[in-house]
């Protein structure tokens, strides 16, 4: 068992280190959740702007090589594979399908992981920190009062935002949620309703 004066003076170091000064706080919270947050945004941006400009390019492909696989000329031999002659043609037709397969999954990531909307959210709280931040270096309103006073407000306006962005992400991830159960229910609707299934255009 531990000596009662030893966790008697981890107990005061601990109460200690809860004393944070204006430099401390900016440094390690301010500025950790600034990096983190812009880290978040440009993560995002970099996979949306990824697989959308994927996307693009498969899109203007596909047509294309469906295009050409209808060619007379594309239906020369390359090889033959057991006893079925492939051609360019073939070639091309395959690569479409396969192209319309990465569509779908594309734009489903896309949708699935929403970096579009997580993109802005990070980059607006990321903004408006700097903007506390630079306020406060500056002494602008609402912190043009006394250090004390202006430091206190700072952490107060600091956590506001930060923890009204933790409220956001709570309700984007309920949404999420919500729609996802809400698509499998319809889904399983849908494959246990035979009438509807004769309703449905063939």
């Amino acid at each position: 068992m531990d000596n009662p004066e030893k966790i008697n003076n981890q107990l005061n170091d601990m109460g200690k280190s809860l004393t944070m000064d204006a430099a401390t706080y900016i440094k390690e919270r301010l500025e950790g959740q600034m990096k983190w947050f812009s880290n978040k945004s440009r993560e995002c941006q970099t996979k949306y702007k990824s697989l959308r400009n994927i996307e693009f390019w498969i899109s203007a492909s596909v047509p294309v090589a469906v295009s050409l696989s209808t060619m007379a000329a594309m239906n020369v031999t390359v090889f033959m594979a057991g006893t079925v002659a492939v051609s360019f043609g073939h070639i091309l037709q395959v690569v479409s399908a396969i192209g319309g397969v990465f569509l779908v999954v594309i734009s489903k990531q896309i949708e699935l992981h929403e970096y579009l909307r997580y993109w802005k959210e990070y980059r607006a709280t990321a903004e408006m920190l700097v903007q506390e931040r630079f306020c406060f270096y500056t002494r602008v309103s609402p912190y043009n009062i006394s250090d004390s006073e202006a430091f206190s407000l700072l952490v107060q306006r600091t956590e506001t935002i930060l923890s009204d962005e933790k409220q956001r992400w709570r309700q984007m991830t309920n949404e999420q949620q919500g729609n996802n159960a809400n698509k499998n229910n319809q889904n399983a609707a849908g494959s246990n309703n035979p009438s509807e299934l004769l309703n449905e255009p063939l």
